[in-house]
């Protein structure tokens, strides 16, 4: 089995995340936290037809044990369920979901080598 390469896996979802609340991927294409690791993984796909976006979820043991790594960087959330709260906060920006992606990614980067 390879190595599961984190760092990019965050720093994947942080270049692609377009902040969205209250769904994976939202209707302008736009992701939540969750939905952008899932972009990445290959766990969520973005599908586009005549303007509309739309998201199909599969199993990924991949993508699950992103969010599990993600959480443990976030300084309250311990599971999926509390970074999916945390995202949807309304005092919760795009810039605090890029920052939370990044921090994880460097910290991860920073564990592998």
């Amino acid at each position: 089995e390879t190595m599961t390469d984190y760092a990019r896996v965050f720093d994947g979802a942080a270049d692609d995340i377009g902040h969205a609340k209250h769904a994976l991927v939202d209707r302008r294409g736009g992701a939540c936290v969750l939905g952008a690791v899932g972009l990445v993984t290959g766990a969520v796909s973005r599908k586009n037809e005549h303007g509309h976006y739309w998201y199909e979820r599969t199993s990924s043991l991949e993508w699950s044990r992103s969010v599990k790594i993600l959480a443990s960087h976030h300084d309250a959330a311990k599971t999926e369920y509390d970074l999916v709260v945390w995202n949807n906060n309304p005092d919760t920006s795009g810039d605090d979901v890029i920052d939370l992606l990044r921090r994880a990614a460097k910290a991860e980067r920073e564990a592998t080598q």
